[in-house]
């Protein structure tokens, strides 16, 4: 009978409020204002009971919960059984987002920010979407659901539920890095949010993007990259790619206008040249400026590489987007004053200084087989005129099987035999035949030298991959685009001009001085007064603001975090 008079006075509510709207506007009623706020007061005073019946479903429910399973809600597994409990405590178990009849607002927002959550790469399903948007889809549909306090209690727990995970997702990153094969050691040093206390002060905010806007990363471009996600979204499917065959590679835009107009359309389409610009040197300013976006050599020639990304889709760059927007959810939230970024599918280094970037220069990184992995660790140290220890796996593939060939090998490389205590062994007194097929109980190691594999200095950040920046004898690589040559560490540009930086705080470190230290005979260790954290990392597409960059993914490693984003949130 209880139900019963809810449903009638439910009725009564609806024809009088269908009645206020058409004497609202029929400028000869005589219903008055004060009969207005009455027919307003009564609906309040039946959403009243309607919140009790809410209120008590939902201390129901979260009261009886099973530890060994999820809760349920509407068919729906939630994900939350810790925070879910503090939340509608603190609220004395009253619905969080809809508190009165007439402010459906906050609830209709946050369906609408699950389903932007796909420019984020992330998926509506994951956040109770397709539930949510049956119950609450359209304004008028949600006005009568909440007139019942069983619905109401439902579309609000997985209100909450669904903002638990989207706000966890946006912080952390949906994707655990742990679990996928490329590992990913850059640790998280993000502060614990206590996103129940958040959702408390949800109304405090403008509106809920405001609220959810204080768990994106604040920095890596994030915010532009969303806004190239809901850019690329629109254009899937627009593509007019160049059939160009790389026969008629390279292409020289002031020679050869065979596939000029071609060329000039995909730019426009990319966004590199507006429609009007049809003389060749805007043409040429465009492509320069596109090869600079994919870290290319501006030379405004269309070669292989060009073309290549020339023909990538939009919908294959929205994913190269996704993938990455995931990576930078991963970053630390806050880094040191002084830091050294490097990027490895960008074959970049940046020395940062707060936000001012005080240099940046070109590395080689490591081959498809000896891949230069990813972590943070701080540089404490640097070594002047280095030595190298030839690690196991160089010496046992390649350095063995060389003096085995040619005795003479070691000492055109300036590498001498160490034994166990550190003294030196006559090559000539080991059967390196025999070494190839068994234990080798020496170290090799090369001298300080120009031909040295470290080059003039090493930079030193101890870390469990044995993996530094250094100097290298091979300058001419940088002249290449892609330069994965090393065995795993990282080569850099311009040595002199980093170490001038790190030790610009010691007058004894002129640049004079710094390049007579490089011409040592022994190594030299310098001690940093100030310690500099190095990032080295992993990203294919990045937003300077203006520009979004892409590389290409060298290590193959894309797919498989594309696949793990797209992966049910649970487990069917």
């Amino acid at each position: 009978m209880k139900y019963f008079g809810y449903a009638l006075l439910f009725l009564l509510i609806i024809a009088c409020s269908q009645r206020q709207g058409n004497v609202i506007n029929n400028t000869n009623s005589d219903l008055t204002q004060e009969e207005i706020d009455n027919h307003q007061d009564t609906i309040e005073a039946f959403f009243n009971t309607v919140l009790d019946t809410a209120s008590h479903w939902i201390r129901t429910k979260l009261e009886n919960y099973n530890p060994e399973t999820r809760y349920v809600v509407h068919g729906q597994q939630l994900y939350s059984s810790e925070l879910l409990p503090n939340i509608y405590v603190h609220t004395n178990f009253n619905p969080v987002w809809i508190n009165h009849a007439s402010d459906t607002s906050w609830a209709l927002s946050m369906l609408r920010f699950i389903t932007d959550l796909t420019y984020h790469g992330l998926q509506s399903k994951d956040y109770h979407f397709d539930v949510l948007n049956e119950l609450i889809g359209a304004e008028d549909k949600l006005s009568q659901k909440i007139m019942d306090g069983f619905s109401l209690a439902e579309i609000d727990i997985l209100l909450t539920d669904a903002y638990l995970i989207a706000a966890s997702h946006l912080y952390n990153g949906k994707v655990d890095p742990n679990t996928l094969r490329a590992q990913w050691g850059i640790q998280r040093d993000k502060p614990y949010l206590k996103l129940d206390e958040k959702l408390l002060n949800l109304r405090n905010y403008e509106n809920l993007e405001v609220f959810m806007q204080q768990f994106y990363p604040n920095k890596h471009g994030y915010r532009a990259m969303v806004r190239t996600a809901k850019q690329l979204t629109k254009r899937i499917g627009q593509d007019t790619l160049l059939n160009v065959p790389f026969q008629a590679l390279p292409i020289k835009l002031e020679e050869d206008t065979m596939f000029q107009k071609a060329i000039a359309q995909r730019l426009t389409q990319l966004g590199f040249l507006s429609q009007l610009d049809t003389l060749n040197s805007s043409i040429l300013d465009a492509l320069k400026t596109y090869q600079f976006t994919l870290g290319l050599n501006q030379d405004g020639v269309i070669g292989r590489r060009t073309l290549e990304h020339l023909n990538t889709t939009f919908e294959q760059r929205l994913n190269k987007v996704f993938v990455n927007l995931e990576r930078i959810r991963w970053m630390p939230y806050k880094q040191e004053s002084h830091r050294i970024h490097v990027n490895i599918a960008d074959y970049q280094m940046h020395y940062i200084h707060l936000d001012d970037t005080l240099i940046s220069m070109k590395t080689q990184v490591g081959r498809d087989l000896r891949q230069t992995p990813v972590f943070d660790a701080k540089m404490t140290y640097l070594v002047f005129s280095p030595t190298w220890t030839v690690p196991p796996g160089i010496l046992r593939n390649d350095i063995i099987p060389a003096v085995a060939r040619n005795l003479n090998y070691l000492n055109s490389k300036n590498m001498v035999v160490l034994d166990r205590s550190g003294q030196r062994v006559d090559p000539a007194q080991i059967d390196w035949q025999k070494a190839r097929k068994g234990a080798f109980p020496y170290t090799v190691r090369q001298m300080p030298g120009d031909d040295n594999a470290l080059g003039r200095v090493k930079f030193m950040f101890p870390n469990k991959y044995n993996v530094y920046l250094h100097d290298t004898p091979s300058k001419r690589l940088f002249e290449q685009d892609e330069r994965l040559f090393s065995s795993g560490c990282v080569r850099i540009e311009k040595p002199i001009e980093l170490a001038e930086l790190l030790l610009n705080d010691s007058i004894q470190w002129s640049r004079e001085n710094i390049l007579a230290a490089m011409r040592l005979k022994n190594e030299r260790a310098v001690t940093l007064k100030q310690p500099v954290q190095v990032y080295i990392y992993y990203m294919t597409a990045w937003s300077d603001g203006k520009h979004t960059h892409y590389r290409n993914d060298v290590y193959s490693r894309d797919e498989e975090t594309l696949k793990a984003l797209r992966a049910s949130l649970y487990k069917v």
